[in-house]
């Protein structure tokens, strides 16, 4: 069984899955820099969570970890409305979520880590407009848990 946290794994493997999913769309382990941020963005962000032993028995103690990925899928668009910079970055998000969903374990159940599992959760969104401009940001959770050694 993996020894370490899995958040590093599942990160870049959120990112390669994404990535082949929106081809000709940003896709970053990370929040880009401003001067580096394309019009269109989604970048697997910060990690909370936790480890804990799930049950009491001599020895070294398998831990039961649970955390969520923030995934932000960012839009700018020059003309047009706050409404339609929203509805595209939704679209970004419906591929995020059908990446989880085709492969809940993204790819990361192997003989180390034989059990990990990834959901999507809970969303915000903000839309505005940014010195004429319409933006929009939708931030979901990938609620993810695996089983460590």
């Amino acid at each position: 069984m993996a020894t370490t946290s899995t958040v590093p794994s599942a990160k870049a493997a959120l990112v390669a899955l994404i990535g082949t999913a929106l081809p000709g769309v940003q896709v970053t382990y990370g929040r880009p820099s401003d001067a580096e941020l394309d019009s269109e963005c989604v970048w697997v962000g910060d990690a909370t969570g936790q480890q804990r032993v799930p049950t009491i028995k001599a020895g070294r103690k398998a831990r039961h970890e649970t955390y969520s990925v923030d995934v932000v899928c960012w839009t700018v668009i020059q003309r047009g409305l706050v409404s339609e910079a929203e509805a595209r970055a939704f679209v970004l998000l419906g591929e995020v979520e059908d990446v989880v969903a085709d492969d809940p374990s993204l790819g990361l159940t192997t003989a180390t880590t034989p059990v990990f599992f990834a959901t999507t959760g809970q969303f915000e969104t903000a839309a505005d407009v940014a010195s004429g401009i319409p933006v929009a940001v939708v931030r979901m959770s990938v609620n993810c848990e695996a089983r460590l050694a």
